[in-house]
């Protein structure tokens, strides 16, 4: 009886069943939607006519629009102006590493793009290519389709296939209907006498005729016909441009219609920099390193002290300035005061080799050339303090009337600088004499040496020289001073009396006094004191010119305070390099160095075993200095080193850690700012500093707070039109360009390039509003396929009713039916 129930059940609602089940698989509906993940890859614009702030809008946006995409989706972005640059290669959406990204106010921008230039169709090209035709695709490209490169047009995507191309544009500017200069395309600095490309984007809205007039710096270079054939048609001029004075040049061109009258104008400047040009001072030819320096692309000029003194402008021509192993004094006042305006102003790099002449054995001591450095030249390490006692001649003969400036003024003169060279705590005196002795100063320690014998003495110079009564106070204030280090400065012309001296030498020697005798005059008498200094291991200098009196002595006290060591030694790292060298790289010792410390705002790189610095280097306002060692660019080992440390100085060339953009408006400059540390990482300063310089020459400094790692931004103040020269320095990277303000800063409208309205026209470019790509992700969700679902289902109904049949034929023990029959 259950069989025939079965048997009459299932015609009537088995059969139909099966055969809807099975025409549901024909169909193969969606049983259950799900979202396909989405390859969504971000293409954005950042050349100069499409502005950061719409980037970094564009970039904030995609936050909620991420949020919104199916799961298992990934994300890019591609970076473009001259060239594409790809920031994030296809991370999953739930990465961490891009949700903190997306946090940030910008996009990640690793390396800096000529934004002069755009390439839309380049970018889309490498975009695309990047894109697997059969995966669920998406493009959104933010720009203002605006292309000044000559790119051909790219294959846009199939309208109906796996990838889709949205365009999202910044808001339209002002449009108008005569011909426009579009783009001027030249690059910011050029090396003297180069010539380089320029090429002019001009378009017009309808067809015609005009003229192009390009002047340089004022004078006419061109006059070419332009002619528009179609509405809405672009033209690209070349020019070949080429200047020799190194500085800023203005390029002007104007647009003229039919009647001469000018329908637009556009300036734009460049700069003409000597790169690798080395400015090399010294008493000697070049080493071996520097002279290698000549293969690798640097022009070298050698100048001697003198040289350069009778050419103080010699810095204008070059980016590197070196000074090899040379006394301070050796440098006159108006070239040390043109040497630091071109390193604080300028930016050119300098680099100072120690040797036995230079830093503390040079004079170096608060002069105008250590203030530039890294170092000073002292110990960073107590040293033990000294006894000086000054001995000056005020005879009649030091005070003649025939030289401009007599000799005991001069003397004097030269014992007030010689302050410099001393130390706090050095026990300091002075004595005048003649025939009588004048005590001036006691000797005893001094916090202040420059001060206390910077002053005025009350002295009447007459009369002869008796030398033995004033040797013999003098001796007696030495012999009982403190420090054991003892000096006796005898300053005279040499008229010395006939004196019994043989008895002061046992007093000078017993003492450890040493005697430095300066001889004013080329008629001085140095017998006498050729005698006294060969007994006490002194030394006699004379001094032809009177007016060397004070090099002379300062120089000679520097010697004496021994801070050349002509020891080996070795070299010990204290800091990352913040250039690349090789990790090899094998530190040779070095035979031979001058004891300095380093200066609080700079850095030590390298350094003795005993903390004295060997590589300094300071970062001025524009330029850097370095300070080390002649023998550290002797050793063969070094020559990348050399070559390194020289073009990290050079800082007239491009910075490529260091990016300033900026966007001309009315009124005002957009400023933008991006920074990378040594090892191309975003730069965690927490400042810039910017200094502007109006086209009046009115200097301002103004200070960035970050508004990303590595990004610092403003918008300055900028009423006058025309040149304005920004230096920027973060941490210890630094770089200069020139920012053109232009007349009208407003922005007009200049049209699209053909082929995105032709694909906007055609429906492959789709509108890139955040409604319109919302519901392109929701009008291609795709459900998964359920044919294997209705058949499955179909074959499980038909072995169920199989199974039951068989189990009630066997419990049942009565004949059946065929199941087929009806």
């Amino acid at each position: 009886m259950r069989e025939g129930v079965l048997h009459r059940l299932f015609p009537l609602f088995g059969y139909p069943l099966v055969a809807l089940f099975l025409l549901f698989a024909w169909w193969n509906p969606n049983l259950l939607p799900a979202d396909e993940p989405l390859n969504l890859l971000v293409v954005m614009d950042e050349s100069e006519s499409v502005g950061w702030q719409f980037s970094d809008q564009s970039w904030q946006g995609l936050r909620p629009l991420l949020a919104d995409l199916p799961a298992n989706s990934r994300f890019s972005l591609i970076r473009f102006a001259d060239r594409p640059q790809t920031e994030i290669t296809w991370k999953p959406i739930s990465d961490n590493e891009l949700q903190q990204q997306l946090q940030q106010p910008a996009p990640p921008r690793t390396l800096s793009l000529d934004n002069n230039t755009s390439a839309i169709g380049t970018a889309l090209e490498q975009a695309t290519n990047q894109l697997v035709p059969s995966h669920r695709s998406a493009i959104l490209l933010f720009s203002d389709g605006r292309e000044n490169s000559d790119t051909s047009p790219p294959a846009l995507p199939d309208a109906e296939g796996n990838i889709a191309l949205f365009w999202s544009s910044p808001p339209a500017r002002h449009a108008v209907n005569h011909p426009t200069i579009e783009s001027i395309n030249l690059p910011e600095k050029v090396k003297p006498a180069m010539t380089f490309p320029v090429s002019i984007a001009i378009t017009s809205p309808t067809a015609g005729e005009n003229q192009l007039i390009a002047k340089l710096d004022g004078h006419q270079l061109t006059e070419t016909p332009l002619r528009f054939t179609a509405q809405s048609s672009t033209v690209v001029h070349h020019l070949q441009l080429s200047a020799t004075a190194t500085g800023p040049h203005m390029l002007e061109l104007t647009i003229l219609d039919p009647n001469g009258d000018p329908l637009d104008s556009r300036q734009c400047y460049f700069e003409v920099v000597r790169e690798h040009q080395l400015l090399y001072i010294s008493h000697q030819t070049p080493s071996l390193p520097v002279q290698q320096l000549l293969q690798s692309g640097w022009e070298i000029t050698q100048l001697s002290p003198p040289q350069l003194n009778s050419r103080p402008d010699s810095f204008k021509d070059t980016s590197l300035v070196l000074i090899d192993d040379i006394p301070a004094d050796d440098l006159e006042p108006e070239t040390m005061t043109a040497l630091t305006g071109a390193v604080e102003q300028q930016g050119v790099g300098l680099i100072v080799l120690g040797g036995p002449n230079a830093f503390g054995s040079g004079a170096y001591r608060h002069s105008a050339l250590e203030r530039l450095l890294p170092v000073e030249a002292e110990s960073a390490r107590p040293e033990a303090a000294a006894a000086f006692l000054f001995l000056v001649d005020k005879s009649g003969s030091m005070d003649s009337a025939t030289l401009p400036q007599s000799r005991l003024a001069t003397a004097f003169r030269a014992v007030a600088e010689s302050a410099g060279s001393m130390r706090a705590g050095d026990h300091i005196g002075l004595i005048a004499f003649d025939r009588d002795v004048q005590p001036l100063l006691p000797l005893q320690a001094h916090a202040d040496p420059r001060s206390t014998l910077n002053q005025r003495w009350k002295v009447n110079p007459s009369g002869g020289t008796r030398l033995t009564p004033a040797l013999t106070t003098a001796i007696g204030q030495l012999a009982t001073a403190t420090p054991e280090k003892r000096f006796l400065i005898l300053v005279t012309d040499g008229f010395v009396q006939g004196e019994a001296i043989e008895p002061l030498i046992g007093k000078m020697q017993t003492a450890g006094i040493k005697l430095i005798a300066l001889a004013v005059g080329e008629d001085a008498d140095l017998s006498v004191l050729q005698q006294l200094a060969a007994a006490t291991g002194g030394q006699v200098l004379q001094v032809a010119e009177t007016a060397e009196l004070p090099r002379f002595m300062r120089h000679e006290l520097e010697q004496q305070r021994q801070s050349w060591q002509p020891t080996v030694v070795k070299i010990q790292s204290v800091s990352p390099m913040p250039f690349s060298i090789p990790k090899e790289t094998a530190w040779l010792p070095v035979n031979g160095y001058q004891v300095t410390r380093t200066k609080p705002n700079s850095t030590a790189y390298l350094s003795t075993p005993n903390g004295d610095p060997l590589l300094a280097v300071r970062q001025t306002t524009a330029g850097r200095v370095a300070a080390l060692p002649g023998g550290l660019l002797r050793t063969v080992d070094n020559t990348h080193f050399t070559q390194s440390l020289l073009a990290w100085l050079d800082r007239q060339g491009h910075n490529p850690h260091l990016q300033l953009d900026y966007r001309s408006m009315a009124g005002e400059l957009q400023i933008n700012i991006d920074a990378l540390d040594s090892d191309g990482r975003w730069s965690d300063a927490r400042a810039a500093k910017l200094i502007l310089e109006t086209p009046a020459g009115i200097r301002r400094q103004h200070h960035l707070t970050p508004s990303a790692p590595g990004r610092f931004e403003s918008i300055i103040k900028a009423p006058l039109s025309g040149l304005y020269q920004a230096w920027v320095r973060v941490g210890g990277e630094r770089t200069h360009r020139l920012l053109q303000q232009a007349r009208n800063s407003e922005s007009i409208e200049t049209p699209v390039v053909p082929w995105l309205l032709t694909g906007v026209d055609q429906g492959s470019i789709r509108n890139g509003s955040k409604a319109a790509f919302t519901k392109f992700l929701k009008s291609t969700n795709r459900g998964s396929p359920s044919r294997k679902i209705w058949l499955l289902l179909a074959l499980f109904l038909f072995f169920i009713y199989r199974a039951a049949r068989t189990a009630c034929r066997h419990l049942c023990n009565t004949p059946t039916k065929k199941w087929w029959r009806p």
